[in-house]
């Protein structure tokens, strides 16, 4: 008899539904620390396992992003804030409500932890610790901010060796998994919903930096929705980590008779990275598109054949019909305004940061240095960090940030390299095989994006970069 397909998730994945559900409503920071510790108990009440209960809330939290901000203004001369779109330059000590939850987890799972082999990323992520230190200690960036961006930094790594202890339980491989896909989907429904509502819905959920929304500069009428988050960058970037990551889980599943949900949680992901109407994200896509086409092909043309050919023949085109002129049309705006320019000039002013200083200007610290030793023109008048992960974390770091970045990438893509050429997949291959290509997503996206700040995608980067290390060392871990 077949099961209903309720039970193909794990119970704290249910659990995480009433999370969203709760999140609409708890409004103040004392509430929400309230609710974070009374879903650790409920789940712990469930699973009987903390380390489980809270790992997979604080999973359930970091994603939505919340925190409490502190801002202190920045000194510029008058003479440079006259020449900037924005008057009042800040400071941003954000701190994440889900990171409280760190303290106790990194106690009980240092406990019960299980013996790992020392390798090349633990060296150098020791290289990038160093680096962190002594760019802190020679930055001059007022306010300690470096130091506060080195906490930021540490924090990943610390997510890392956690994401490394607690995969070992598959339960709680899988339903951290499912968390990540079940906030991707809200994260699509509540953007169709905007997208509708043509700007933020005023929910307590989301982030109302922007309160009427985030439209195009080159097409002001068109309103970009980012779901939580009011960076739409963000949110398609996030989205299109989850994709192969997905696709990976579904396909392991669809021996179980779930075909139906992998295509329906599929397309609205496809939706969703749409409607964020990110150029370089679409490219990103396409690319991934071919590559997952191809390797996916016989699996596909299964499912085409059983779903009947001349229908998926219709469905593609009416959908292109409605899609690829709007795709085209956004595409053609690539060359406009001053988009280029203003990040060519960040990426000349941060390599002059990077040869002048060995050790960097500190944790984000480009765009406070650059206020004090470059005239707004030089930077193109954005005071926002460049828009290239290796610059921005070269620029924080020094050379060596480029050297990291490079050897991490470098690592990532050689791991890929070996699965993908496979022409069969163990279900441990498949799934490993997803988490990298979740990965390299993240860096092909960032050359064109601020990313390393971007605490919600780079913590969950660095999430699957340690779920990757179960794959890899499976004999190894007892």
């Amino acid at each position: 008899m077949k099961r209903s397909w309720l039970y193909l998730l794990e119970k704290e994945s249910y659990l995480y539904l009433v999370f969203i559900a709760m999140s609409f409503v708890i409004n103040g920071n004392k509430k929400y620390m309230v609710m974070l510790f009374g879903f650790v108990a409920l789940s712990y009440l469930i699973s009987g396992n903390l380390i489980r209960a809270l790992w997979l809330t604080f999973v359930s939290a970091f994603l939505f992003d919340k925190v409490v901000v502190l801002l202190i203004n920045y000194p510029v001369l008058p003479s440079i804030a006259n020449q900037l779109p924005m008057r009042d330059i800040t400071m941003n000590f954000a701190f994440s409500f889900a990171d409280v939850l760190l303290i106790p987890l990194i106690f009980v799972a240092r406990k019960n932890s299980v013996r790992m082999q020392w390798g090349l990323i633990d060296w150098l992520i020791i290289f990038f610790i160093v680096l962190g230190v002594a760019s802190s200690i020679n930055s001059s960036v007022p306010y300690n901010y470096s130091w506060f961006g080195f906490l930021k930094s540490f924090i990943y790594v610390v997510i890392y060796y956690l994401a490394r202890m607690v995969s070992v339980d598959r339960r709680v491989y899988k339903a951290t998994i499912e968390i990540i896909v079940l906030f991707a989907v809200f994260n699509v429904i509540l953007m169709i919903l905007q997208t509708f509502h043509h700007g933020p819905l005023g929910l307590l959920l989301e982030d109302m930096t922007f309160p009427y929304g985030r439209f195009a500069d080159e097409i002001s009428s068109l309103y970009r929705p980012g779901g939580v988050s009011w960076n739409a960058n963000l949110t398609g970037t996030i989205l299109l980590m989850v994709l192969p990551l997905f696709l990976s889980f579904s396909i392991i599943n669809m021996k179980k008779g779930y075909r139906w949900l992998g295509t329906w949680v599929t397309l609205l992901l496809l939706v969703g990275i749409g409607l964020t109407a990110s150029r370089f994200i679409w490219l990103v896509l396409f690319g991934v598109g071919l590559l997952l086409g191809w390797r996916y092909r016989r699996i596909m043309f299964l499912k085409i054949s059983k779903l009947g050919k001349w229908k998926v023949v219709v469905v593609c085109l009416i959908g292109g019909a409605v899609v690829i002129p709007f795709i085209i049309n956004r595409l053609s705006t690539l060359g406009e305004g001053n988009i280029y320019l203003y990040r060519v000039l960040q990426y000349t002013t941060a390599e002059e940061m990077i040869k002048n200083r060995f050790f960097g200007v500190g944790w984000d610290g480009y765009r406070y240095f650059a206020l004090d030793n470059y005239s707004p023109k030089v930077y193109g008048y954005a005071v926002t960090p460049p828009h290239n992960l290796f610059l921005e974390v070269g620029s924080s770091i020094g050379i060596g940030g480029i050297v990291f970045i490079g050897v991490l990438l470098v690592w990532v893509a050689r791991l890929w390299g070996k699965l993908w050429g496979k022409r069969q997949w163990k279900t441990w291959e498949l799934m490993e095989t997803g988490i990298l290509s979740s990965l390299l997503v993240y860096f092909l996206v960032n050359q064109a994006y601020t990313s390393w700040y971007s605490v919600s995608m780079t913590k969950l980067f660095w999430l699957l970069l340690g779920f990757s290390y179960v794959g890899r060392n499976r004999q190894a871990i007892s």
